[in-house]
């Protein structure tokens, strides 16, 4: 799935329609087409919505009061909170229940094209007209067309707070390059990724995240995988930019992990073979291989169980500490890069192992290709 554009897998996140109809300051409200929300705005409890909800100003807040907006895969999303270029801060969205987009469910972004944003822009000025301070709070996604929620480059403080996403064919949180200082926390993750083999929760050169106190259930391929996007079809995709941010400084801590292949991915495409992506950050290993960047990032006191592996660590000086390990089929924790150390040699090195419980049969750690850590 590496090699599909990201415009086909998630369709872009709309605009809204210049006759989309405009509630500001609104009790009791209901629609059945596309609306803009401005202000302080509620919906009826016995509503079942119709149509996108798009946000553009700042200190909007819009609480569903547990009423549904159904999408009928008749519309790409079902809330995009946009800042068009602008400042855009102090959102809350709450107890909704979202069914049926067709693609990616809520987006929040600036929906413009990479390279052009940052040709125009500097970082500075990028994060100054990105979307901050978004509160998702009790909301549940059934069923999206394809990733459950989009946090799109340079957007920060967002907090995703008692969600529920079932069934998401991709991802069901995406943390896009650029993006930092991000919590997802109190959610119950299921059944993600299945049709496009992918993680639950991606972060994509993403920083100082923090996913705390979750629940990821049956989420086949993978609960939390951290990388770097190697800038794949660079140099023919006018959208796609370098990474220029590490994956560092995130936080997995205190989650419910079951089911899944590999519950935590350290560097997850560090030995993935991206020969056929156009990587722009070049390649090593017979133009196979692109270099991750996932340092510094911690792993506390999760609970794996009925997986193949608990924790993959590919690279340097990350932390893996007192997490509890059950019904583990191969190993709890493995450390160590197959094709880094085979073609540069350079294994793995100032990994901290520390303080985990282990139950199952499968050994708790395993240092392999030329790997070193603190145990």
């Amino acid at each position: 799935m590496l090699a599909t554009s990201l415009l086909l897998l998630w369709g872009e996140a709309p605009a809204a329609p210049a006759n989309t109809p405009v509630l500001k300051d609104k009790e009791n409200a209901c629609w059945d087409k596309s609306v803009e929300i401005q202000g302080k705005v509620s919906m009826a409890k016995t509503c079942t919505a119709q149509g996108t909800v798009f946000i553009n100003s700042s200190n909007t807040s819009l609480d569903c009061n547990g009423a549904t907006i159904d999408l009928q895969r008749q519309f790409d999303n079902g809330l995009v909170i946009d800042s068009e270029g602008k400042k855009l801060e102090n959102v809350q969205v709450q107890n909704c229940v979202f069914k049926n987009s067709k693609f990616r469910t809520v987006y929040i972004g600036w929906n413009a094209p990479d390279r052009e944003k940052e040709e125009g822009n500097s970082r500075e000025k990028l994060y100054e007209v990105t979307p901050r301070k978004i509160n998702l709070i009790n909301i549940s996604i059934e069923n999206p067309g394809s990733s459950g929620i989009y946090i799109d480059d340079y957007v920060q403080e967002t907090v995703i707070d008692k969600a529920r996403i079932e069934n998401s064919p991709a991802m069901a949180v995406y943390f896009e390059h650029s993006s930092k200082n991000n919590t997802l926390r109190g959610s119950q993750i299921i059944n993600a990724g299945s049709r496009d083999k992918r993680e639950a929760v991606s972060i994509d050169s993403s920083s100082n995240n923090t996913i705390e106190s979750n629940t990821f259930t049956n989420n086949k391929y993978g609960a939390v995988f951290l990388y770097r996007n190697c800038g794949e079809k660079f140099s023919r995709d006018k959208n796609q930019v370098l990474r220029w941010m590490p994956t560092a400084g995130n936080i997995i801590k205190s989650n419910q992990i079951s089911g899944s292949k590999v519950g935590v991915w350290i560097a997850s495409r560090q030995s993935v073979d991206q020969k056929n992506i156009g990587c722009g950050i070049g390649y090593y290993g017979d133009k196979k291989y692109a270099l991750d960047d996932v340092k510094n990032n911690t792993i506390e006191g999760n609970t794996f169980e009925s997986s193949d592996i608990g924790v993959i660590v590919e690279d340097d000086d990350n932390k893996v500490t007192g997490n509890q390990f059950k019904d583990i089929s191969k190993i709890a924790i493995r450390v160590g890069t197959p094709m880094r150390s085979k073609y540069l040699g350079k294994p793995v090195k100032g990994t901290v192992v520390e303080q985990n419980r282990n139950s199952s049969s499968a050994p708790t750690v395993r240092y392999m290709w030329g790997s070193q850590g603190t145990q």
